[in-house]
């Protein structure tokens, strides 16, 4: 899917290509493409939020590959969220120039060293990110404001919406004489600042403070204890499970040769919205119905299954379906 290597082996333009080409064929013999592209988009979405795509033209290519296969309509949420990152790309000075002109009207530095980058993104391009409200740290709520009162200056009419499920932040961790620099995702560090001013925290509170799912807490909190010298965080007890009455604390024993550290990301476990695909489905059975009939006039349930399996090329459509549809519609009539 042009995931560039985490190990950074070097990859030819030419081996690209034939991917590409390799990923079209197993494409065209895919049949419920529907699914596909559900996750497909998930998968996107993860790799240009988090910078591991190959490149921007392999992946449009690749889109394009989809959309003279399955029609415009199938890749128009893809090319929206390819066009998004190329205006966060032409925008992405526009943030900190507008930063700094506010400090050298008012004398005094609004960032604190601090650096905040965004990626403003169209919700109605881009999968579905879960969306809440948290309590964090100042250091994150000043990039936060800063950046709402510059949207709000340029666009009056838009309204934000923060997202904390994605991004990735890179924090600065000193301990004496020693420091790395932690990247990690935004949640992770949500979880980490609060040891800035806590020695030692029970799970229950951590929840408490943040204003986190359980759930959510536990699979980030998971990815950052460990057994070695590279994790963060320990847990007493060092019991597996976690518990509301555990207590997390920065680790006695974390150490490591690198400047700069990655720490592992949380496992996610993201399957295809069954029920949306469905909806989608009864919605385009409905349409290629009214379109089949309107072109045909008179035709045999037979004819009109073959007709739709034409008209519908990312599913075949169900047996059943097709006929609660053409009973509905007859309703309607």
């Amino acid at each position: 899917m042009c995931i560039r290597d985490r190990s950074k082996m070097k990859i030819s333009e030419e081996e690209v290509n034939v991917l590409i080409e390799n990923i079209g064929q197993i494409f065209s013999h895919i049949v419920d493409k529907d699914y596909f592209l559900e996750i497909y988009q998930r998968a996107l979405a993860n790799r240009l939020v988090f910078d591991l795509s190959f490149s921007h033209d392999a992946e449009k290519r690749l889109i394009t590959m989809m959309k003279i296969t399955c029609g415009p309509n199938f890749t128009l949420h893809l090319e929206g969220m390819l066009a998004d990152m190329v205006q966060n790309e032409e925008a992405k000075n526009h943030f900190p120039e507008w930063r700094e002109e506010l400090e050298a009207k008012s004398g005094k530095p609004l960032s604190n060293g601090r650096q905040f980058d965004t990626l403003v993104l169209a919700g109605s391009h881009w999968p579905s990110f879960p969306s809440m409200k948290l309590n964090v740290s100042p250091e994150i709520t000043e990039g936060i404001i800063k950046f709402h009162e510059y949207y709000r200056s340029k666009f009056q009419h838009k309204t934000l919406s923060i997202c904390f499920t994605v991004g990735t932040m890179a924090l600065s961790y000193v301990r004496g004489d020693k420091s790395n620099e932690l990247v990690c995702t935004t949640l992770q560090a949500i979880i980490l600042l609060l040891f800035n001013s806590h020695d030692s925290l029970p799970f229950k509170q951590i929840v408490e403070m943040i204003g986190m799912p359980e759930d959510l807490c536990r699979s980030h909190l998971v990815s950052l204890l460990g057994t070695g010298h590279q994790y963060i965080l320990e847990k007493n007890p060092p019991a597996k499970a976690i518990l509301p009455t555990d207590v997390f604390s920065l680790s006695s024993v974390f150490a490591s040769p690198l400047k700069r550290i990655t720490l592992p990301f949380p496992a996610q476990h993201e399957e295809a919205q069954s029920s949306k695909i469905s909806i989608d489905r009864s919605v385009a059975i409905e349409a290629g119905i009214v379109k089949v009939m309107k072109a045909r006039k008179v035709l045999s349930h037979n004819d009109l299954i073959n007709e739709l399996v034409n008209v519908l090329p990312t599913f075949v459509p169900d047996g059943k379906m097709i006929k609660d549809k053409i009973e509905e519609l007859i309703t309607k009539d």
